[in-house]
This record gives C-alpha cells, sequence and structure tokens, in this order.
C-alpha cells in the first residue's frame, strides 16, 4: 500500500466521500496534505489520472495566490500541449531530413 500525497489549497471543494468510494482506494487521510491511500501499483496510474485531469505535471504547483483554479490549470494544460507538439514536429522534422 502507498499514498498520492496531495497539497491543498481549498480543503472545503475536497470531496472525502466520493474519493473513498473511488475503486482502489483504500482510505482517505487528512493532514497537512491530503493522502489518499491506494493499493501496490495504483500510485503511478491515480497520480498520472489527476495529472492529466487538472493539467498540472506531477510535482508542479500552482501559486497560493491564485484565484481562479481551473483556469489557471487549462492555461498550463495547453502549455504543455503546445511544448509536447512542439518537440514532436522538431523530432519529426530531424527524422525527415
Amino acid at each position: 500500500m502507498t499514498r498520492v500525497r496531495i497539497q491543498v489549497i481549498d480543503e472545503q471543494k475536497v470531496d472525502y466521500a466520493k474519493l473513498k468510494s473511488i475503486d482502489g482506494v483504500m482510505g482517505v487521510v487528512k493532514d497537512d496534505r491530503v493522502q489518499v491511500v491506494v493499493g501496490p501499483g495504483t500510485v503511478n496510474k491515480v497520480a498520472g489520472y489527476m495529472a492529466q485531469s487538472s493539467g498540472v505535471k506531477l510535482g508542479e504547483t500552482i501559486p497560493h495566490g491564485t484565484t481562479n483554479f481551473k483556469q489557471d490549470a487549462e492555461a498550463k494544460a495547453a502549455q504543455n500541449k503546445s511544448n509536447y507538439k512542439s518537440k514532436t514536429k522538431s523530432t519529426v522534422n530531424l527524422i525527415s531530413y
């Protein structure tokens, strides 16, 4: 068993009951961070899904002064997508020559 640790800015927006009901989640711990307890081999899948859903890379933080979290996450997701497309295009160009 392992934990996905999440630094939450607005704890009132966390639906603990829904978190606990997710398949593979063994429990939720409220501490200075929210800790989602999952079974072996599940943490990478859960963390990856959360990163993909939020548009925030693993380990990246959204500043505490941010007032519109969804808009900032969408902007980060768009930037990440643009960076990915740029890298992919560069690789294709290198292979083409």
